[in-house]
């Protein structure tokens, strides 16, 4: 839901609008768990700035970049998220209370090399921060490096009691809060949300209600629709070298059939005759397939754009596709040289 809204301008009105609706939400039957974020996994989300306060990385100049949302109630609970160190958000961190902040395993592996982030301090976000917690990665669209589509981001998580009003209203002109229910199957999760929104604030709408795998399928429909184009295209290339391979080498075995109908009527036996018709077409497409695929190495970076997940130089694709040309050769070569087992050499001398 968006929260650009007058009634919304200040951290107390917005922690309350949470927790009243975060507590009628989980009153419902059949609700496991529920929180409040500032966006969602496999979307993106705010992306900010921080320092280390101390360890060998402090009063170092060069910039640390951060994926960072802020969350309410049992958010890590309702998306299962593994605590792997410390703990997570609680009574005590209020707005008077030091500043704490979650970081997850991708932050911690990155900015820590590996170290224990416990008890570490930052500056993010406004103000002094000990990380008192170590999550799982969640998959979000990336703000900046080399990745794809979605990765598993350094993501640094701040409790909503201690964002400042300016930083609020910053962040909700760019991002929309969601909450994010796990329920129980069967739990008609919308209709427990818009009793217990319009419980707390009747006049405030819901921009969209989706579950998971619809949050996943839309952040990732750009990306699958290029690879469906670019399979759908690689499959009409490889169905035209075959049908070209083909209609070749067989028009080739047809027009060598008299030879062969005279080279078995001199002696040559039925075994010379197909092996002088097969092996040609064969080691020509041999030649050609090694060619192709030294050739097409040299377009892999084009591909590179296109491919996440998946080597842009696989060896599984390129031994499948020259497989597949190679059996087009082989049925292309034997397939009229098998007529010769029903030559008729005496005919053949005729013609």
């Amino acid at each position: 839901m968006s929260l650009e809204d007058a009634r919304y301008r200040t951290a107390a009105r917005v922690s309350r609008l949470f927790e009243e609706t975060l507590t009628r939400v989980s009153q419902a039957r059949g609700v496991e768990a529920a929180g409040v974020s500032l966006g969602l996994p496999y979307e993106r989300i705010l992306n900010l700035g921080f320092r280390h306060l101390d360890g060998p990385q402090a009063g170092s100049t060069q910039g640390r970049m951060t994926s960072a949302t802020y969350v309410v109630g049992d958010f890590f609970r309702a998306l299962r998220l593994p605590i792997r160190a410390g703990r997570t958000f609680d009574a005590r961190d209020r707005a008077d209370t030091p500043g704490v902040v979650v970081v997850n395993d991708a932050f911690a592996r990155l900015y820590f090399a590996g170290a224990s982030p416990l008890g570490r301090r930052i500056a993010f976000a406004g103000r002094e921060r000990e990380v008192i917690g170590v999550a799982g990665n969640v998959q979000v669209r990336p703000g900046w490096g080399d990745n794809g589509p979605i990765a598993a981001m350094p993501l640094a998580y701040l409790p909503l009691a201690q964002a400042t009003d300016g930083f609020l209203r910053l962040v909700h002109g760019w991002f929309s809060p969601a909450f994010v229910v796990r329920a129980a199957s069967g739990t008609d999760s919308v209709a427990v949300l818009r009793r217990a929104v319009d419980a707390t604030d009747p006049l405030l709408p819901f921009a969209r209600v989706r579950n998971m795998e619809q949050v996943r399928d839309a952040s990732l429909a750009r990306q699958r629709f290029l690879m469906v184009l670019l399979a759908g295209l690689a499959v009409a290339a490889v169905l035209l070298a075959a049908i070209g391979i083909h209609g070749l080498i067989a028009t080739t075995v047809v027009e060598r059939t008299r030879e062969m109908g005279i080279r078995v009527a001199l002696g040559a036996t039925m075994g010379q005759a197909m092996r002088s018709l097969v092996v040609p077409g064969v080691l020509l497409a041999v030649g050609g397939t090694a060619i192709g695929t030294l050739a097409s190495l040299g377009f892999v970076p084009l591909l590179r754009h296109f491919l996440w997940g998946v080597s842009a130089t696989d060896p599984a694709t390129f031994l499948a596709v020259g497989a597949i040309l190679l059996a087009v050769a082989s049925v292309a070569s034997v397939g009229p040289a098998l007529r010769i087992l029903r030559l008729d050499p005496a005919k053949a001398l005729r013609e």
